[in-house]
């Protein structure tokens, strides 16, 4: 997806975040952003990551972290309890 800022103009000259917009590449105005981070590389594009307001997220009952032995040695004994590894 490609996107537009338009960042406000003051009259002082000062660029703040207040009334900044968003647009996608229908020219649609993308709404509840809370925050914008852009990454400037050199011969490259500019990328934005771009923080939104979430009502709600289906289908992510069975997302489960992947965590190496290591990790998960470490998570258990934080907690009090030893990990065993299950035989047969």
């Amino acid at each position: 997806m490609t996107i537009s800022i338009i960042l406000p103009k003051t009259k002082s000259g000062v660029v703040t975040g207040a009334g900044t917009k968003v647009f996608n590449d229908s020219g649609s105005e993308i709404n509840n952003i809370t925050g914008i981070s852009l990454n400037i590389a050199v011969n490259d594009f500019v990328t934005a990551t771009i923080e939104v307001n979430v009502n709600s997220c289906s289908e992510l009952d069975n997302i489960h972290a992947l965590l190496g032995t290591e990790t998960l040695r470490q998570i258990a004994d934080l907690h009090g309890y030893e990990l065993v590894k299950k035989h047969g």
